[in-house]
């Protein structure tokens, strides 16, 4: 059981470079192609929607073997990403339906993801103070 909550945070670790790989991709254009720019970021997405999903799973778990965490302000910053990756990847597939819409979407896209990427730092680190507790 003592290995249990390090699950969490090794699977969001990894999900949070690949987050990291897909900003730069995007900003830079360093080996930027749109098919490849999209799968990563819809597995970026996907891994971290998995990861608030086995987060809340594992900290169910732990609190039914008694040990508490206290973890109010860490979901409530998961699922403010959440929501920031919906509004995301909408606007992303809005540019691929209208290329028009680019020049005035793209910014956007990139701010809320950037926005996304920082909260999930954070989040990162008040996991870690968190789990220090233990």
């Amino acid at each position: 059981m003592k290995v249990l909550p390090y699950f969490h945070p090794f699977w969001q670790s990894i999900a949070f470079c690949t987050g990291v790989y897909n900003a730069f991709m995007g900003i830079t254009r360093k080996g930027f192609t749109l098919t490849r720019h999209r799968n990563v970021g819809l597995v970026y997405y996907l891994m971290t929607c998995i990861g608030l999903a086995g987060g809340s799973v594992i900290t169910e778990v732990l609190e039914s073997k008694g040990m508490r965490i206290e973890m109010g302000i860490h979901l409530m910053i998961g699922i403010t990403i959440v929501i920031l990756f919906i509004i995301a990847g909408t606007l992303g597939f809005l540019m691929l339906a209208d290329p028009a819409k680019i020049v005035k979407l793209r910014p956007i896209h990139k701010w809320i993801n950037l926005a996304s990427l920082v909260l999930f730092f954070f989040q990162g680190l008040y996991g870690y103070f968190c789990l220090a507790t233990l």
